[in-house]
């Protein structure tokens, strides 16, 4: 029998309730380039309750699947999502090259160059290992 621990090959997935996931969509699809690979939508039981939801899946090169969910009715949007100021500790990071990283500054400049009618200044952290 081995002693020896066995680490798990990858990430599959993860998964993050959101307020809007259409708007979450089309963040991670328009400006991240990430391809939507899948789309439930599902009614289940919950605490008493049926409920409506989906949950978007955006594929990564390693076949990782960063997941959102979202809620058909407003009640359980409030009841599922995170409460109070956005914390910096909350994030997804994902490894990426150089090019990458120029693509994903050059669609959100554009973005929003856009919206605002005006030049801005832009810049995206390259820290981490």
């Amino acid at each position: 029998m081995t002693t020896e621990r066995l680490l798990p090959s990858r990430l599959h997935h993860t998964a993050f309730a959101v307020r809007d996931l259409e708007r979450t969509r089309r963040f991670y699809v328009d400006l991240i380039g990430l391809p939507l690979i899948a789309t439930y939508c599902e009614r289940s039981h919950m605490g008493g309750v049926e409920r409506d939801y989906c949950h978007c899946f955006f594929g990564l090169e390693d076949g990782g699947a960063p997941a959102f969910f979202g809620w058909a009715n407003a009640a359980d949007t409030e009841l599922f999502t995170e409460k109070g100021p956005m914390s910096p500790f909350t994030h997804v990071a994902f490894n990426r090259t150089d090019q990458t990283q120029a693509g994903i500054r050059d669609r959100l400049q554009t973005r929003l160059q856009t919206r605002h009618k005006r030049p801005i200044s832009l810049s995206l952290s390259q820290t981490g290992p």
